[in-house]
């Protein structure tokens, strides 16, 4: 025994020092017995605990994430491996009338009759869980905004199907495909969530891989991939917000003169207002970091300069810019829809990244026919889910 802990038992064995003693030894004499029934330490055990507790394969970094921008299916937010979170297999999890979510492979997949609007809907159906249908109404919204007036043609008797995920890339949840049908329109609606590799943001595409997102033609920023939430739904008196990342240059889209600049509240990032030349409108352009030191009231550019560039995102928010169209300048000028001034064009996925886009698609309509399937088995049963019949 060294001499250190010879010395320490030695001052404690004074009068009335047996119980300090006894007091030493006495966790020692706990951790054999713990060991003598378990054949484990408690450290072992410990470790146990944790490897039982840990996820099966951890989220992907920043970094993997951006290395996964090669021809694979993890560019468009998919993996091939099952992820267990989400049953693994195809599992009853909520069936009552007009309302049925079940799980299938990596995916849950929901179908809903509106009883109000779609939000109401899914809170109706999933109590417990707002903040996810929050996020699947909003997400569902998004992308569908181009193809119907969300809305004003968003009714009662409408049924929406969807095809999602839970959390993963710091989000609550991420819908992969929607399907959903409008009683005003008289028609089905579909759209398909893609990250195609190599670019910033990911989009929602239809069935032969064309973004539901219009392309501006001659658009403030040399090549643009996705709008902001609200970009169809009051262009006119809101703009369009445009994501990009900080710093992305932005151009004036027509020969301009410079009207004014900086005339917003700071909180708002630096602004200018163009009046393109022969054309009778203007644009405001807004929230950007720096402006260009050509771009001074009353300065010409040309089509193509450089006015500014994109600020860094303010605190839980996406960065970008926001742009607006008007007839006549200043205060008093009358909004014009962007869309409507510029025109539009279609953007469709070339060869290579429809191959893969196709790849996802079938996976999302897999889910979409086995919960059909499901369905038309269970119409002549008890509690079924006839009333889900249509989309």
């Amino acid at each position: 025994m060294n001499s250190l802990m010879t010395s320490k038992i030695t001052k404690m064995r004074k009068p009335g020092g047996n119980i300090a003693f006894i007091g030493l030894l006495f966790p020692l004499w706990i951790c054999l017995a713990f060991v003598g029934c378990t054949g484990k330490t408690p450290h072992d055990a410990k470790n146990q605990k944790t490897d039982i507790q840990a996820p099966a394969s951890p989220s992907p970094s920043a970094e993997e994430i951006k290395a996964g921008e090669t021809a694979t299916l993890s560019d468009a937010g998919m993996d091939d491996a099952p992820d267990e979170s989400a049953g693994g297999s195809d599992d009853k999890v909520i069936h009552k009338e007009d309302f049925v979510l079940t799980s299938r492979r990596e995916f849950f997949v929901l179908k809903a009759k509106l009883k109000g609007s779609l939000l109401k809907t899914l809170i109706d159906g999933l109590p417990d869980n707002v903040r996810l249908c929050r996020v699947l109404a909003s997400e569902t919204e998004e992308a569908l905004h181009f193809q119907m007036d969300t809305r004003r043609q968003m009714s009662k008797e409408d049924v929406a199907t969807l095809v999602f995920k839970e959390g993963g890339r710091g989000v609550v949840a991420r819908v992969y495909g929607v399907r959903y049908y409008s009683r005003i329109l008289d028609r089905n609606l579909r759209a398909y969530y893609f990250w195609e590799a190599g670019k910033d943001y990911p989009e929602y595409f239809d069935a032969d891989g064309v973004s539901l997102t219009p392309r501006l033609k001659r658009p403030p920023l040399a090549e643009y991939q996705r709008l902001g939430r609200m970009a169809g739904k009051n262009p006119s008196r809101q703009g369009i917000f445009f994501l990009a990342k900080p710093e992305t240059e932005i151009i004036a889209p027509f020969t301009s003169k410079v009207l004014r600049i900086n005339w917003l509240p700071p909180e708002e990032g630096k602004c200018v207002e163009l009046s393109y030349e022969g054309t009778g409108v203007s644009a405001v352009i807004k929230g950007l970091g720096s402006l260009s030191v050509k771009v001074n009231p009353g300065a010409t550019v040309k089509s193509g300069d450089i006015i500014g560039r994109v600020a860094d995102a303010p605190a839980g928010k996406a960065s970008g810019f926001r742009y607006l169209v008007r007839s006549g300048v200043g205060d008093g000028a009358i909004g014009v829809d962007p869309f409507r001034f510029h025109l539009t064009t279609k953007y469709k996925l070339d060869k290579t990244s429809r191959g893969l886009f196709l790849s996802v698609k079938q996976k999302v309509d897999d889910c979409f026919a086995a919960l059909d399937q499901a369905s038309l088995e269970e119409e002549d049963s008890p509690g079924d889910a006839a009333g889900l019949a249509g989309g």
